[in-house]
């Protein structure tokens, strides 16, 4: 296949983010999509991305094989991108290329997220888990305008004060941990003027979710609104005392009451029931109606970056301009909704999104994402990959029916956020 065809609004749009464990370090920068043909070779890739397999074996003819198809299914979405015409086809708004899961199969993405328990769905709304959500839960801290009435173009990232750096979840399902630590990131800071670097690990290895609410917890995926309440209740430490690791790892264990501190073990404060290791805290959570785009803008725009729940599995190979997804409706992953605007050269309305892949992923290691007021709907039909509690509290099989999910990868769906941050002296 020769090089694309480019025209200058395409070329415009590229100027204008874990699966299995995924090197997204890179030793040699790939071609970008106006430049990437089909004389780009595995052997590039192995190098590029320091691959490390045995030429001739048998991992090395599978992973070859892998690179081919995912390569050609890039290459040929980039010809429509910079063909110009469609030729009947819809032309992409946006650009696929090479990264760190372009030798990978769909079924070895693990993305943590296995979707939210939700009231209308959830046959088991009295079960000691929900009851604990529910306690945590407060009203949302602002009124409703009018989408017309906000900021055209909202966008936190820009706030160093505010945001992190991008990171990288490595080969562990913990999106779910990320947005949640790096929403209380980003609430904290806003609300006292301290950016801290909160702990990921310390709700990958500390949240319980006995009724398998979202997933079984840990790597194995959970939500933030779990995240939230756990960190209502005990608080969350920060990066560098409990640094992640990628694994379950092991809450560190609770002392008794009179014990005295030991290093930085966890235990629950007499009379407080925060850990003694807290760096920060919220007095709760709150929940956006479901598919609400009018309250989800007012959300991000008054309060900071939120996380929310999307159908992730199409967008591995994201490059650059506004992803566009009308069929993925199989929710599957956490991210943090940064902001919203316009692409100057499209004339597109994206969301702004913070993922957790790395910064070598995407534009940064954020992804912008078709935003359209009337959001296109489809129905989820896998609601028991962790939509609702999967145990009754008898222990008995729950059911669930499928759920209608809004906006581009049912973004819309579910969507939550923290109220009341405060440092822990």
């Amino acid at each position: 296949m020769t090089a694309p065809k480019q025209n200058m609004s395409s070329v415009l749009l590229l100027l204008c983010a874990s699966f299995n464990r995924i090197e997204l370090a890179l030793s040699a920068a790939p071609p970008r999509s106006h430049l990437l043909t089909d004389s780009y070779t595995f052997e590039s890739y192995v190098s590029d991305f320091d691959r490390e397999y045995d030429v001739d074996s048998e991992e090395w003819e599978h992973r070859k094989g892998v690179f081919d198809d995912n390569l050609s299914t890039i290459l040929t979405h980039n010809s429509l991108f910079y063909s110009a015409s469609s030729d009947g086809n819809e032309i992409p708004t946006y650009t696929m290329g090479v990264n760190g899961f372009t030798d990978k199969l769909p079924s070895e993405i693990h993305l943590g997220y296995n979707k939210a328990m939700h009231p209308a769905y959830n046959p088991s709304s009295k079960t000691s888990t929900s009851r604990r959500l529910q306690s945590k839960e407060v009203p949302l801290p602002f009124k409703n305008e009018k989408v017309s009435k906000l900021p055209k173009h909202v966008d936190w990232s820009k706030n160093k004060g505010v945001v992190n750096p991008v990171r990288d979840q490595a080969g562990c399902g913990s999106c779910w941990a990320f947005a949640t630590a790096e929403v209380l990131e980003s609430h904290i800071a806003i609300q006292t003027g301290k950016l801290l670097k909160l702990s990921p690990q310390d709700l990958v290895s500390c949240v319980k979710n006995p009724m398998q609410c979202g997933g079984k917890g840990g790597c194995e995926g959970a939500t933030p609104e779990l995240g939230f309440a756990h960190v209502a209740e005990k608080g969350i430490t920060t990066e560098e005392n409990m640094p992640y690791s990628g694994t379950n790892g092991v809450c560190p264990a609770k002392e008794d009451e009179n014990t005295t501190l030991r290093g930085t073990h966890k235990f629950h404060m007499k009379n407080s029931g925060m850990s003694s290791t807290a760096a920060a805290s919220i007095a709760g959570y709150a929940t956006i109606p479901t598919n609400d785009y009018e309250t989800v803008m007012n959300a991000v725009a008054k309060t900071g970056p939120v996380p929310v729940a999307v159908a992730a599995s199409r967008m591995m190979f994201h490059e650059g301009g506004v992803f566009h997804d009308e069929t993925s409706t199989e929710i599957n992953h956490a991210v943090v909704l940064t902001g919203y605007g316009t692409d100057e050269a499209s004339g597109e309305d994206y969301y702004l999104v913070r993922n957790s892949w790395g910064g070598h992923w995407g534009e940064g290691g954020y992804i912008r994402i078709k935003r359209d007021s009337d959001s296109h709907c489809g129905m989820d039909t896998k609601p028991l990959d962790g939509l609702a509690c999967k145990l009754n509290a008898d222990g008995s099989k729950a059911e669930v029916k499928p759920v209608k999910v809004c906006g581009t990868i049912g973004i819309l769906f579910d969507v939550s956020l923290p109220v009341g941050g405060y440092l822990v002296k």
